[in-house]
């Protein structure tokens, strides 16, 4: 059975698989199988120049930079 969320606070840096490959993976299920998207909001440190253009023309919702106040 496969879990259904509201929303996804996507980590871009992972030690398996970073979140911007983790995101498409999970957009290409979605289509894949008729999902609805679910909502992705990039959670990082890491804002460097070009990093927001990124998350969103992978199919990221949204960006927000640690620390979150």
């Amino acid at each position: 059975a496969q879990q259904s969320y509201d929303l996804v606070l996507m980590d871009l840096r992972m030690p398996e698989m970073d979140g911007f490959d983790a995101t498409l993976e999970i957009r290409r299920n979605e289509h894949d199988n008729g999902r609805k998207p679910v909502p992705i909001v990039a959670l990082t440190a890491d804002v460097v120049e070009g990093v927001v253009e990124r998350c969103h023309e992978i199919g990221m919702d949204g960006f927000l930079s640690k620390p979150v106040s």
